[in-house]
């Protein structure tokens, strides 16, 4: 099985930018205060399997074990006509929300399942430990940057992150939410040419 996880790989040294730039344009961020109510502790996930017919009675098991040495929000894509021990099972992790480490491993795996095969079918999520639908949503890294870093920071700071690729700055001093915002698309176009905006997500 082999394992994507775009923000450990391409921001496991957290960009902390500072400085002055142009503004730029508005966003309805959380405060940090608010931010720290609804996030999850970094370290700890679970696997959510999701049965399907063409799996064998000990994957459920193997996903789980695989599932645990990932960092959430992640999910696990399969080639039905191949099985999990295929090259075509990939597992997107470090995401901000489960929706987009979904997409990611569905596209991996398609990308390589045999031609003429069927297309691949997620088989597990891995989610923060209790995780509910509506609280705020930060990859396992950005989560833990959050606390290690941003909250060490004075205001005005910044996070901002991009769904689609699991990549995230931190923006402090003068316009930190224009300075979040142009490290994170740096980073994000740096994984994915078509990579989508970044958002700012909390903001002091």
């Amino acid at each position: 099985m082999s394992v994507r996880n775009t923000v450990l790989r391409a921001s496991a040294a957290m960009l902390l930018v500072s400085g002055s730039v142009a503004a730029a344009a508005a966003a309805e961020p959380l405060s940090g205060a608010a931010a720290t109510k609804m996030l999850y502790p970094a370290d700890g996930a679970e696997v959510r399997v999701i049965p399907r017919d063409f799996m064998g009675p000990s994957d459920p098991q193997i996903l789980k074990q695989v599932g645990a040495t990932q960092k959430y929000y992640g999910a696990v894509a399969v080639s039905p006509a191949e099985g999990l021990a295929s090259e075509a099972t990939v597992a997107g992790a470090n995401f901000h929300d489960v929706d987009s480490a979904r997409a990611s491993a569905l596209k991996a795996c398609n990308a390589k399942r045999a031609t003429g095969t069927p297309p691949c079918q997620i088989v597990a999520e891995i989610l923060p430990r209790g995780w509910k639908q509506g609280r705020l949503q930060l990859s396992a890294d950005a989560t833990a940057a959050f606390a290690d870093t941003y909250a060490a920071q004075d205001a005005p700071k910044a996070l901002a992150i991009s769904p689609a690729t699991g990549e995230w700055a931190i923006g402090v001093g003068q316009d930190a939410g224009q300075l979040a915002l142009l490290g994170c698309r740096e980073r994000a176009r740096g994984r994915v040419k078509d990579a989508g905006p970044c958002t700012l997500s909390v903001q002091d």
